[in-house]
């Protein structure tokens, strides 16, 4: 039986990724066109910002102030929570703790207190790891 050998490449170059599958006889090349959910950093994002990217409710990061001293969103005169690039690294900890390893908040909070860079480091390589999947699944669709 003979099984061909592929070599896959991604290339991006002017907002398109390129992909460029090789086996020994001819090159392919499949133009897709995808943006990853990259976008400009901001300053503040709002609770209703926060709450879509995580896909919780705006109840759940109010709470989640109160139980994670480490977490406090800038708060203007009227009370509107704004949160940072940093707030937003430290709600994706959380979140990976303790909706996706299943710790309670007392085991999550003593978590990010002991190891916050392997928590950290770890609910990134996730995210990147479901970023990839995503682009891989819509290739997938779009080569049916």
């Amino acid at each position: 039986m003979f099984l061909p050998h592929f070599f896959l490449y991604l290339y991006m170059c002017f907002n398109k990724y390129v992909i460029l599958i090789k086996n020994s006889f001819s090159y392919f090349y499949i133009f897709v066109h995808y943006s990853f959910t990259f976008r400009k950093c901001k300053i503040y994002y709002s609770i209703g910002e926060v709450s879509r990217i995580f896909n919780v409710n705006t109840s759940l990061l109010r709470f989640w102030e109160k139980e994670f001293p480490q977490l406090k969103p800038y708060k203007n005169a009227k009370g509107t929570r704004y949160y940072t690039p940093e707030d937003i690294h430290l709600i994706r900890s959380i979140y990976y703790l303790v909706k996706q390893k299943g710790y309670t908040l007392d085991g999550a909070r003593t978590k990010l207190a002991s190891d916050k860079k392997k928590v950290d480091a770890n609910a990134q390589i996730l995210a990147s790891l479901e970023n990839l999947k995503s682009f891989l699944q819509n290739i997938k669709k779009q080569l049916e």
